[in-house]
């Protein structure tokens, strides 16, 4: 890696590169979770990738394509030294497993978990239907497809097999369809696939992105996070409604049980915060005290689960009527932490990630020309 060159005024990042092309940092999955600023240089680090770089502009914006840097590389986190000579990586990938806890009036520890999955292979996005089966997307065949996985765990099946990039899959409130997002026609649009058999059928084709969508109670509308915020749009195709103009919004929507709300994370007021708007647009409320991702309405509708990811991440609710929080799980004492993309309830267990990195610290040179 010595020999590694960069720009007086350059943006490195870690990204994934799928079938969609070259990434952005405010697009590209997993999130970027943090940056700094060293030397005229932007920084970014968070999940598993390679290694890519912008010529940054005189406004600080980046000022053209981005370059990849590295290939296979498998980056987790960069950062560069003080003077700007140095760059500091964590090579390696992570793992994250499907888990399954007891809802319980105590906070549930890892004796009251069940592991659903035991592999090396990355997981996001988990939905539960009413029968008792779990839909998440996996990169355990080398490519992210959605998967099937009976609720108490057993044999994974494959849903979809395409070599884009499969992901953010909810079911259908029938249990009939599952909603997706894809990067099969170029960049991620909102996809469905028929249970009983059939064709899948695009419903987003627009000039910005749409990811982590999630059907009305009713199953006639679709939300999803688009790079302008938040929108809605007919199951059947359609024109979309925007609800929240939030390029800050982060991670998947979730819409309350009795279709009045849209509850969703968003740094809007300076750190991660769950929030929630009316489902026919309005001015949107902000609801947790403590840091939050991946927010899920009880099915009954009076709580809200949600990952805060202080520290190694713990489950919380939220009353709805009280505003009161209350820890859900105290696990502790193991390797790795709780994963902010995957969360899901059937009202009787909680269904989450916990990820793990492999990785070992190497140290690069970056040559300014």
């Amino acid at each position: 890696m010595a020999g590694m060159a960069t720009r007086t005024r350059t943006a490195i990042f870690p990204s994934r590169f799928s079938a969609a092309g070259p990434p952005s940092p405010a697009a590209s999955p997993p999130a970027i979770r943090y940056g700094s600023r060293e030397g005229g240089r932007l920084l970014f680090s968070g999940g598993t990738s390679d290694l890519w770089r912008f010529r940054l502009g005189t406004n600080g914006r980046p000022a053209g394509p981005p370059q990849r840097v590295t290939t296979a590389l498998e980056v987790l986190r960069a950062v560069a030294s003080s003077d700007g000579t140095k760059l500091a990586v964590t090579k390696g990938r992570t793992v994250r497993n499907l888990f399954r806890a007891r809802l319980m009036d105590r906070p549930a520890t890892w004796l009251d978990v069940t592991q659903l999955t035991s592999e090396e292979a990355d997981f996001e996005g988990i939905d539960v239907s009413s029968d008792g089966r779990l839909v998440v997307a996996s990169d355990r065949s080398g490519n992210w497809d959605l998967w099937m996985v009976p609720a108490n765990g057993g044999e994974m099946q494959q849903l979809t097999d395409d070599p884009s990039v499969d992901a953010g899959p909810r079911w259908k409130p029938d249990d009939s369809e599952v909603v997706f997002h894809s990067s099969r026609t170029g960049h991620r649009e909102i996809w469905t696939l028929p249970q009983g058999g059939g064709a899948l059928r695009q419903l987003t084709r627009a000039d910005v992105e749409s990811w982590y969508p999630v059907w009305s109670p009713d199953g006639r509308r679709v939300a999803a996070r688009r790079e302008v915020g938040v929108c809605t749009l007919p199951a059947q195709g359609g024109p979309e409604r925007r609800l929240v103009d939030d390029r800050l919004a982060t991670g998947p929507p979730d819409w309350s049980p009795d279709g009045r709300w849209l509850a969703f994370a968003s740094t809007r007021d300076g750190r991660q915060h769950m929030w929630r708007v009316p489902a026919g647009g309005g001015v949107p409320e902000r609801l947790s005290d403590r840091l939050a991702a991946s927010p899920r309405w009880s099915p009954d509708g009076h709580r809200i689960y949600f990952v805060s990811p202080e520290g190694a991440g713990q489950i919380w609710s939220l009353s709805v009527d009280s505003r009161q929080e209350r820890q859900v799980t105290a696990l502790s004492a193991r390797r790795g932490r709780l994963g902010s993309i995957g969360l899901a309830t059937d009202g009787r267990y909680l269904y989450f990630l916990w990820e793990e990195s492999r990785a070992d610290i190497w140290i690069a040179d970056l040559i300014q020309h």
